[in-house]
């Protein structure tokens, strides 16, 4: 019983750890925003991969159109 909940524990440590961790980069961009912008706001991604390729043609497609307006 005492290894399971040393083990829980650990878990949960290192969970908060990697949390607080990410907190912390998403405070370092919020940040340096607002010394360079003077607003805090910055968009952050919904969590895909960049490489995500059902969103690579919209960008792609986007991109043509605004090439082909300028």
């Amino acid at each position: 019983m005492r290894n399971w909940i040393k083990e829980q524990l650990a878990r949960a440590a290192k969970e908060m750890s990697e949390e607080m961790k990410g907190m912390a980069k998403h405070g370092a961009h919020e940040v340096a925003a607002m010394l360079y912008t003077g607003s805090g706001f910055v968009m952050y991604p919904r969590g895909g991969s960049r490489d995500d390729p059902q969103v690579k043609p919209v960008e792609q497609e986007q991109s043509q159109q605004m090439d082909r307006d300028i």
